[in-house]
């Protein structure tokens, strides 16, 4: 049942790729959100994992710019190590840097270096398909970010982002799918 869901979302969501004027409203609300955590957390930087966006996802650079320049944030995005080495992708955390190479499913990657998974992240910001019944992540198939977030010891807030509000009234989700219901759409 949750592959048909998630073929459906898939459907409706491409159909919206492109540029979109409203995905600068969904990153407000991040940024509210981003604001609010900060707030409770005075005595360090806050520690953001954001995604650099396929054309199917809600566009994060002005957040990323606006953030990047930030005293009160450190700026992390995705890397996905797809080398022939490795058994399989292997889902890592880098400090934003410039350029941005084009990594693994045409991705754009930080050119920074991998960090060790042991870096507590406060607040990932997780790209999905929608939602089911009770928030948890329908997301793109590869668990990426479920393996990341069951491997942080402290649990960091998450914030849901998609281009379009996608939630099935069903509860499809596994034991192990993470779930927030901080879940921001921009059409």
């Amino acid at each position: 049942m949750k592959e048909v869901i998630r073929k459906e979302f898939k459907k409706a969501l491409f159909k919206k790729s492109g540029f979109n004027i409203r995905d600068n409203l969904a990153a407000l609300k991040i940024l509210k959100l981003l604001e609010s955590k900060r707030l409770t957390s005075k005595d360090h930087k806050l520690k953001v994992l954001l995604y650099l966006n396929l054309p199917h996802e809600v566009n994060l650079s002005p957040l990323i710019k606006l953030l990047r320049f930030n005293r009160f944030y450190e700026v992390y995005v995705p890397s996905i190590d797809n080398s022939p080495h490795s058994q399989s992708r292997t889902f890592k955390v880098v400090k934003l840097h410039l350029p941005l190479k084009t990594g693994t499913f045409g991705i754009k990657e930080s050119s920074a270096r991998p960090l060790n998974l042991t870096i507590k992240m406060d607040v990932l910001v997780v790209p999905v398909l929608g939602v089911d019944r009770s928030y948890k992540r329908l997301g793109f198939g590869k668990g990426m970010y479920d393996i990341f977030y069951s491997l942080q010891k402290l649990k960091p807030s998450l914030i849901f982002v998609s281009r379009i509000r996608n939630i099935t009234r069903l509860n499809v989700g596994l034991k192990h799918d993470i779930y927030s219901k901080d879940y921001i759409w921009s059409i």
